[in-house]
């Protein structure tokens, strides 16, 4: 496992974070069949079951239980040794520098996950970055090992979200 098991609690609780960041669930229970009732103390059944509904809504969303799983697995538990770069890098000088035999190394620390089921989306350090599908193998790399290396198949795009990575100090070079 490349990551920290979860409690239960902390599961929750950063799933309720999760929702409010992203303004999901905001949906009121609707409700114009119910009469007043006398018993103003009673929770009915039926409201309860309602009100259940809503609450596993969510969880039952898949792509969100998935985006919430792949950002909070993906949090570095300590503080990561990033080091602020100089100059940032810009995508063709550091597609020059990885062809003339550069190596990106992964800061200590760092977690970068994706989903068996979905390796278009890499989740690094909380974040969420989406890749073409042609682009997995990138995804596989950056997730699965420690090092980049130039690779004949990165496109301007694949080009582009290292030089992101980089310039957020997640990969550093040994020059």
């Amino acid at each position: 496992m490349g990551y920290r098991s979860p409690k239960e609690q902390e599961l929750l609780s950063n799933f309720a974070d999760f929702i409010l960041a992203h303004d999901l669930g905001d949906t009121h229970l609707h409700a114009p069949d119910t009469q007043a009732q006398n018993e103003h103390g009673q929770i009915k059944t039926q409201d309860l079951n309602k009100l259940e509904s809503m609450l596993k809504s969510l969880l039952n969303d898949r792509t969100t239980v998935e985006d919430f799983m792949g950002a909070l697995l993906s949090q570095s538990r300590h503080q990561l040794d990033i080091m602020p770069l100089d100059q940032p890098w810009e995508a063709d000088e550091l597609a020059a520098w990885l062809q003339d035999g550069g190596v990106l190394h992964k800061v200590s620390g760092l977690r970068a996950l994706y989903h068996e089921s979905q390796p278009t989306m890499a989740y690094i350090n909380g974040e969420t970055f989406k890749v073409a599908a042609h682009q997995t193998c990138l995804v596989v790399s950056l997730c699965d090992t420690d090092m980049i290396h130039y690779d004949e198949d990165y496109d301007s795009a694949s080009l582009s979200l290292i030089t992101e990575l980089v310039n957020k100090g997640y990969w550093y070079c040994d020059e």
